[in-house]
């Protein structure tokens, strides 16, 4: 049977033990939140150290006694391994968390436990032990060997590297991290220099020892941070992972323009690695940065920049790196893309032009005809004439305004719900609207049918009609338009070919953008330029693409595309 030997410092090994255990709860109740789950295992390892010592100093039998120890050296290593990783965790070194470092780290150890664990068959960590009679109390004496020391090297290391490693945290946060960081720094070195004193044998409270009675002191400590000090409640990120994960690109160079770092973004920019940029004079790869290095005194500088062949433009801001001597030591380059945001400037400027300029003449008619009509002394057939004319200009500001709702819906409507379409009526439908506004004769030479593809009906209509309207105004005399449909590889793409006189490269390249009309179109035939601009957003909306075909003679085939119906 065990025979116990209780005295008053039972009491305070219990209480570390006790408070261990509870900080190892509360920080896995704590995860994810960084550096929550290695605290907890330390924190664990903690309370495996002071119950394996508690129980072994407070027994007289040797065989309990090394069964304790091996406890109590678990505790010790786990606690050690698992500091150094919560401190790499929350000093946001999340990088050096590898398979390779876990091992590396924990090879000493394990070798460490080993040991332990066969201390019966060596004298590796201790020369000899034993039981010895001392200050009242049946005693584990022992005499450390090489074994003992390499782990003691080990382990000091181990929680100086981490306090090292939150130290720089300390640095680098602000005041409410570092208020978290500070206590723990100390509680770790306050828990060296006691267990120092008892293995060089200068223990002030021999023969117990201290370095379990400190875990009280750490644990009374690290609780109040998780109540007080808001500990894993905000924990600081990396800068690192900002630079890293930003959406803009950004690009670090020092006084000879040399580039010294960049993030991800900025080498899809530039188009190459950062291991293959660094070191070289920016200028290589961005020659146009030459025209911001014209004033020094700048501490931030604008320029906007086409890169790359897809020629996206970006809006670049430099701002100087200043250093505590209030000298430039480089700069940082931001790149924002606003490709998007140009066109859509471009695209609303050529919209306020033409819809301004096509608004404004049939307003300045109608304006005149009233006039006329003011005077009252014109026959009737004049009179009829100019009310006709009135109400033809109000026609044509009324698609105008009707051309600008829909393209104002595309614009804003963000999710469509794309269904199979009646092709076959909605080409009916389409065909039926633009005979009504033209009274010539028409020929218009259709399939019997067309392939189903997905789509939202009304916007389809829109292109037929825009696509029709186009035929007959500027096909030949008679028009002739044939419509029809070819089945690509997961699309369907419609056209419709007229009879006129065709469209050169220059010209081609014009359409479907900045509601532009053709040059020699403008005094042909009355239109706003709106309609080939909404026909490419709704495309583009539906997940499909526009285009024009022709060699400049032979009349136009204009065609849109859309996802087939899967089977």
């Amino acid at each position: 049977m065990h025979t116990w030997q209780i005295t008053p410092y039972f009491y305070f090994y219990l209480a570390g033990a006790i408070l261990s255990f509870i900080l190892a709860i509360l920080g896995w109740r704590m995860r994810p939140a960084k550096g929550s789950t290695y605290f907890s295992l330390m924190a664990l390892g903690v309370c495996f150290w002071s119950f394996g010592h508690l129980l072994g100093f407070f027994n007289t039998d040797l065989a309990w006694k090394l069964i304790m120890l091996r406890i109590e050296y678990f505790g010790n290593i786990t606690s050690a391994y698992f500091w150094v990783l919560f401190a790499i965790s929350y000093a946001q070194y999340n990088r050096w968390l590898t398979k390779r470092t876990f091992f590396w780290l924990a090879l000493l150890p394990l070798i460490t436990f080993i040991q332990i664990l066969t201390i019966q068959q060596h004298s590796l960590f201790y020369k000899f032990y034993g039981l010895a009679f001392e200050d009242g109390l049946v005693r584990f004496v022992k005499e450390y060997n090489f074994g003992f020391y390499l782990w003691a090297i080990y382990g000091y290391i181990m929680i100086l590297t981490g306090g090292i490693l939150l130290i720089a945290a300390i640095i680098n946060n602000p005041g409410v991290y570092r208020r978290q960081v500070i206590p723990i720094v100390s509680s770790a070195v306050f828990l060296i220099i006691p267990n120092l004193l008892y293995i060089t044998g200068k223990n002030p409270i021999s023969p117990y020892d201290p370095t379990p009675l400190t875990f009280t002191i750490a644990g009374i400590i690290c609780l109040l941070l998780l109540r007080q000090g808001r500990l894993f409640d905000l924990v600081p990120v990396a800068h690192h992972l900002v630079f890293k994960n930003i959406k803009s690109g950004v690009i670090i160079i020092d006084k000879m323009t040399r580039i010294l770092e960049m993030n991800r973004a900025a080498e899809n920019i530039i188009g190459c690695s950062q291991d293959k940029v660094l070191g070289i004079p920016l200028l290589q790869f961005l020659p146009e940065y030459k025209d911001l290095m014209t004033d020094n005194n700048l501490k931030e500088k604008k320029i906007e920049l086409e890169v790359g062949s897809d020629k996206r433009i970006y809006e670049i801001q430099i701002t100087s790196l200043i250093e505590n001597t209030k000298e430039i030591a480089g700069e940082i380059i931001m790149f924002y893309d606003i490709t998007d945001l140009k066109h859509t400037q471009d695209e609303l400027d050529a919209f306020a032009r033409t819809v301004a300029h096509d608004l404004k003449s049939p307003l300045g008619i109608q304006w005149s005809f009233i006039d006329l009509l003011k005077e009252g002394d014109l026959p009737n057939n004049e009179k009829a004439a100019l009310y006709e004319s009135i109400s033809q200009g109000a026609v044509k500001m009324m698609e105008i305004v009707d051309a600008l709702l829909l393209l104002a819906r595309v614009r804003n409507q963000d999710t469509i719900e794309l269904k199979p379409l009646d092709m076959d009526g909605i080409v009916n439908s389409a065909i039926s609207r633009v005979i009504n506004v033209n009274s010539s004769c028409v020929e218009i030479i259709r399939p019997k049918t067309f392939p189903i593809a997905l789509g939202y009906a009304p916007w389809v209509e829109e292109i037929w009609v825009n696509y029709l309207s186009n035929a007959l105004k500027y096909g030949g005399t008679p028009p002739i338009v044939e419509v029809g449909a070819d089945n690509l590889d997961g699309y369907v793409r419609y056209w419709v070919k007229d009879n006129g006189e065709g469209l050169n490269q220059d010209e081609q390249a014009t359409l479907f953008k900045d509601f532009r009309r053709i040059d020699r179109h403008i005094s042909e035939t009355l239109g706003h330029g709106l309609g080939l601009s909404i026909v490419r957003r709704i495309a583009n909306k539906l997940g499909g693409e526009v285009g024009v075909i022709s060699d400049g003679k032979n009349g136009c085939t204009f065609y849109f595309s859309l996802q087939k119906k899967h089977e």
